[in-house]
């Protein structure tokens, strides 16, 4: 019997440094997310590839999921963050997906049996966010969801769509708005999404705060390893 949720993660243990975010990202999971209501399992997919300016860290990650009991999968392709993002939703079997990126801290516990319950039965909804940008420039705008915890992300927002952490129903997302964009720079996966989203009346949801920050200062898919410029908080 498959798990009532997916946690399905993206990696690229290229560097020490960042097997230590991907670590740091399992432990916040650990210490706050929780199911009163489900069973969870919690599947990776990490980019094979080695970079040559650094020290691999794949035996460390291969040795990590073994002991915290995560279903490792390598990707074999050319390292890319949108096709590294559809290999792992393919192999989610879950009627729900929890998805997220390697370097996003949970903050604060939450039970996310509540957003799973409500994915399920609102089926207007495409996505429940528990992240998205909380500063003042960037913050989206909410609508009030009555006789619910949740709000709904007002679609003119400019960040009305994010892929930090989610939930989004399996298969049915996918079947409705596809797989993300593969290839091209870093965030063309995500914007190509959020603009496909836009322009089909999407309808999302957002839990009642923003229980993530993104901590990761250099870029999983760099070219020259620089740290981010002008990254949210």
């Amino acid at each position: 019997m498959p798990a009532d949720l997916d946690i399905a993660i993206t990696t690229w243990p290229n560097a020490k440094f960042r097997f230590g975010y991907f670590k740091e990202t399992i432990e916040s999971l650990h210490d706050h997310l929780v199911l009163s209501r489900h069973t969870a399992r919690m599947i990776c997919s990490a980019e094979s590839k080695r970079d040559p300016d650094f020290e691999w860290a794949g035996e460390m990650l291969e040795e990590y999921c073994e002991k915290n009991e995560i279903e490792l999968h390598w990707h074999k392709a050319e390292p890319n963050l949108g096709a590294n993002a559809n290999a792992v939703l393919r192999l989610c079997d879950a009627p729900v997906v929890w998805f997220q990126q390697d370097d996003w801290r949970m903050l604060e516990t939450v039970d996310v049996s509540d957003g799973i319950d409500f994915i399920l039965d609102r089926r207007e909804f495409d996505l429940v966010r528990y992240s998205y940008p909380d500063v003042d420039n960037m913050r989206p705008r909410f609508l009030e969801l009555r006789g619910t915890d949740f709000r709904e992300v007002d679609p003119g927002s400019t960040w009305f769509y994010g892929d930090d952490p989610h939930l989004r129903r399996n298969p049915e997302f996918m079947e409705k708005w596809g797989f993300y964009l593969e290839g091209g720079r870093h965030a063309s996966a995500s914007s190509a999404l959020m603009s496909k989203m836009k322009r089909g009346r999407a309808r999302i949801a957002a839990a009642n705060r923003c229980y993530f920050r993104h901590f990761g200062q250099t870029s999983s898919y760099p070219r020259k390893q620089e740290p981010r410029r002008g990254r949210r908080r």
